[in-house]
């Protein structure tokens, strides 16, 4: 495998780095040593291109509240800046709905009609009381007069008799123009619901739709993220246990369709071992998996229409690529 510093050299692969936390009084090096500014802590990152500049949204640090989901701001991918917060407090709702919550998780943006969406979770550790919200502004530039963050309130919850978990939220734009959300953590496995376009809100009388499970305590399986290319829809999931230091064995997983509903349609009562899921279920190959450290996978979405991405993935266990519309082999 070709070293970390070639590969993340000068790419978004670099924001891999960004998930590298503080430890005691040590602060461990940027895998990519051009990184500069502003790199810590950021978990669960995900990021988009508004005009000349480049936005990353992160789980909030217990040490930022009561401001909740920091941003951080770009012009080249490699010097970073803090630009704030999507909130100066936890919103009412939210603590309301989950009172022991300290901080919001997990954040998805995507852009259209004109306005940034942002879904946000909110949860206690090993817990499956867990909610989705939405929040939207017309800018990410914090100087713009425009620039506001509305919050929408409540996308969807689950309750601890539920078999699921709303947590790590990803809006996706099937090739039909269809909106749907992605989502969950552990339990029964990953989920889908459509969307009404308008609201950001599952249409009314919406039904959960399975993607994907890992049968058998403790059902390790999270941080879905969804985007089309070249014909084909490539779900990322990660696999696995994060947020415990050296002893985290956390990895993610890729695999690809022609249906987004892949797993639903080929069997909708079977449930799938692991390596069926990489196999059969979503038409998954074997292109690798990457290693992460005490982090989900970094989701990467430009400011484009129907939001295409770009992502950084170990393909087929030679090092990173960089796929970024139709520049990518």
């Amino acid at each position: 495998m070709q070293s970390r510093r070639w590969v993340l050299q000068g790419s978004v692969a670099g924001l891999a780095a960004l998930a590298c936390r503080q430890l005691g009084a040590q602060t461990l090096p940027p895998l990519n040593p051009k990184l500069t500014g502003d790199l810590y802590p950021i978990h669960d990152p995900c990021i988009i291109r508004a005009g000349d500049s480049y936005y990353v949204f992160c789980t909030t640090p217990r040490a930022d509240a009561p401001a909740q989901i920091p941003c951080y701001t770009s012009a080249d991918l490699l010097h970073w800046e803090r630009a704030g917060h999507v909130f100066a407090e936890l919103p009412a709702w939210a603590m309301q709905a989950v009172p022991h919550t300290e901080t919001l998780w997990a954040p998805d943006i995507s852009f259209f009609n004109d306005q940034y969406w942002l879904y946000y979770a909110c949860s206690t550790f090993g817990s499956n009381r867990s909610v989705i919200g939405l929040a939207t502004t017309p800018t990410l530039n914090p100087a713009d007069p425009a620039y506001h963050w509305q919050d929408r309130g409540l996308v969807l919850e689950s309750n601890k008799g539920d078999d699921f978990n709303a947590l790590d939220p990803n809006r996706v734009i099937d090739r039909d123009g269809k909106h749907w959300l992605a989502f969950g953590s552990f339990w029964t496995g990953l989920k889908i619901i459509p969307l009404d376009p308008a609201t950001g809100m599952p249409l009314p009388g919406a039904q959960r739709q399975s993607l994907a499970r890992r049968p058998g305590a403790p059902d390790a399986i999270e941080a879905v993220f969804i985007i089309q290319r070249a014909g084909n829809y490539y779900l990322f999931a990660s696999f696995d246990f994060c947020c415990r230091g050296a002893n985290s064995s956390y990895y993610t997983v890729v695999g690809r369709s022609k249906n987004i509903l892949r797993a639903l349609a080929a069997a909708p009562t079977r449930t799938f071992t692991r390596e069926e899921l990489l196999r059969e279920v979503w038409g998954f190959r074997s292109m690798g998996t990457t290693r992460t450290l005490d982090s989900h996978a970094s989701r990467l979405r430009r400011k484009l229409a129907v939001g295409r991405a770009v992502f950084v993935i170990n393909v087929w266990g030679i090092g990173y690529r960089l796929l970024d519309g139709e520049a990518a082999s």
